[in-house]
């Protein structure tokens, strides 16, 4: 059973990979990635090589914002997009097709999105290079981009499934409420969210991001509330992708999805 789940997500995950790969897909990944290098441009334009005091922390972000947009535009609508095309009632009569289906797309989008972001933080260092070396962050952007990835895809595959039609609207919503608001309450609901744990770890293996000027006591009860081991961050990102896989799987094998043509 499981080598058959496998080598039916591995042939959805090629196709899906493949058909990431058009012209207007391309166009709009492109645009994204050259997002950050273009910001760190005009920052280092503007400030000269003053502008090195925020270059990890605007790197961060951008990556951040252009990882989550990346997702976003691919995870929401693909289960509406097959019900939209007709094409839902073909992968559902193949053996475990919803479930190779859903982690198909999920694995496809997360390889987009890390694509993305390579290319994304080259140029960017190329641009930076004349002022900051920021080679110094790659480990630490790696595993970031990684974790994010697995964390957010997992995140907005479930939204893919409950909301269908509305999925990229209740991501969006989830971005503004959970990773913007909540994320920023010093309390323990922070602990329930993915940027709190990024940041952690972000803190940990990319920069102090200025912080080391601030008092510690307004860090930890403020910006990182009552911080949590570095092993605890990682841990809560990958058993929480899977937990979330997993009910995600559970869902769309025993919900009943209708086809737009059948309402």
């Amino acid at each position: 059973m499981l080598n058959i789940i496998l080598q039916a997500t591995l042939s959805n995950f090629w196709f899906e990979l493949r058909r990431s790969f058009s012209g207007q897909r391309t166009a709009i990944a492109l645009c994204l990635a050259m997002f950050p290098p273009f910001i760190m441009f005009m920052v280092f334009r503007t400030a000269g090589a003053d502008g090195y005091a925020l270059a990890e922390f605007l790197m961060a972000v951008m990556l951040w914002i252009v990882g989550l947009l990346s997702l976003i535009l691919w995870l929401p609508p693909g289960i509406y997009s097959e019900l939209e095309g007709q094409t839902w009632i073909l992968s559902t009569s193949r053996p475990f097709g919803r479930v190779s289906l859903l982690l198909g797309k999920y694995g496809a989008a997360a390889v987009w999105t890390l694509l993305v972001l390579a290319v994304s933080y080259g140029v960017t260092w190329a641009v930076c290079l004349r002022y900051f070396d920021l080679s110094e962050f790659a480990w630490g952007f790696f595993q970031i981009s990684i974790l994010a990835a697995l964390s957010y895809g997992a995140v907005f595959s479930l939204l893919a499934v409950l909301a269908l039609k509305r999925a990229m609207g209740f991501a969006v919503g989830y971005v503004l409420v959970s990773e913007l608001l909540l994320a920023s309450v010093p309390a323990v609901v922070q602990k329930f969210t993915v940027r709190y744990h990024l940041q952690s770890i972000g803190l940990e293996t990319i920069s102090d991001f200025g912080l080391a000027s601030i008092d510690q006591d307004f860090v930890n009860n403020v910006i990182l509330h009552e911080p949590l081991p570095l092993w605890a961050n990682y841990a809560c990102l990958v058993l929480g992708s899977l937990g979330v896989m997993l009910l995600t799987v559970a869902i769309v094998n025993y919900r009943q999805l209708i086809t737009v043509h059948e309402t």
